[in-house]
């Protein structure tokens, strides 16, 4: 079984939002990615979703 997280990168570094919340669904972890990027305003930082196993970036 796979899960999924959301976290915030720059570079190669990366930081938790507000805590670490775990997805059972990639689906709804690319949602909520794409509520906290239209949320933030200018910043150097991104949410991006990983994939559990290697914690691979699956999307941007």
């Amino acid at each position: 079984m796979k899960v999924y997280i959301v976290v915030q990168v720059s570079g190669s570094f990366i930081m938790s939002g507000n805590g670490i919340k775990i997805y059972k669904s990639k689906s709804v972890a690319i949602k909520r990615r794409d509520i906290l990027n239209r949320d933030i305003q200018a910043s150097k930082f991104k949410y991006v979703v990983l994939e559990s196993g290697d914690w691979t970036k699956i999307s941007d």
